[in-house]
């Protein structure tokens, strides 16, 4: 169920979780533009990006970075700083970042992670 919230000064929703995976940004055929969109609707508490974000396959082939790829960084930057607390899992065209157990800002880093819902479930988040 989701639980969302308004808050006054702030028109986006809130919500308790977010996830998306396989959004393959150096595309120029990626989601990106619906990503951006849904990021600025809702404020979630907790962000999981869940592998294949970046795709560095295609970006070792030809270089292609769009304006929407940067306003997507800033957003999470901007999520970051009101509390969001971001998980990123890397996938098979993200693989680099699976050797390293480290924190980008306050992201975090990990071949997996433990979500624990509201009513106390514990879902596995892998990619």
């Amino acid at each position: 169920m989701l639980q969302e919230s308004t808050n006054s000064s702030d028109s986006r929703k809130q919500v308790r979780a977010l996830f998306i995976s396989d959004l393959h940004l150096g595309f120029t055929d990626s989601k990106a533009d619906e990503f951006l969109d849904t990021l600025r609707q809702y404020k979630p508490k907790y962000l999981y990006l869940v592998g294949d974000i970046i795709d560095e396959w295609r970006l070792k082939k030809s270089w292609f970075w769009n304006s929407v790829y940067s306003e997507l960084a800033k957003i999470i930057w901007k999520l970051q700083k009101e509390g969001t607390k971001v998980f990123y899992t890397p996938g098979n065209h993200d693989h680099y970042l699976r050797h390293r157990k480290f924190k980008v800002r306050t992201v975090k880093v990990s071949d997996e992670f433990v979500h624990i819902a509201a009513d106390g479930r514990k879902f596995l988040v892998i990619h």
